[in-house]
């Protein structure tokens, strides 16, 4: 359904990793995306600081991310919801 609304991705973006679509059009992915959505919804922005702002932080989230998504249908229990058209 993202797709439908949205375009410009493709649907191996999709595939890949998290999106998130800013209200500007602004496409973030990976850790990146997780970091900034968890921020969004709620007051705390410690970790997405520390993306932008530590050396190696962001390089180190984004293997974490990678892990979780290679890893994804094992950890929600089998499930593994993809984005359609």
């Amino acid at each position: 359904q993202a797709l439908s609304r949205f375009p410009q991705l493709t649907m191996e973006q999709c595939e890949q990793s998290v999106l998130l679509i800013l209200q500007n059009g602004r496409v973030l992915s990976g850790a990146h995306a997780v970091l900034l959505a968890l921020v969004l919804g709620s007051s705390r922005g410690t970790l997405l600081w520390m993306y932008e702002h530590i050396p190696g932080f962001a390089r180190l989230s984004e293997a974490a991310y990678q892990w979780v998504a290679h890893h994804r249908k094992q950890l929600s229990g089998g499930k593994n919801e993809k984005c359609e058209r």
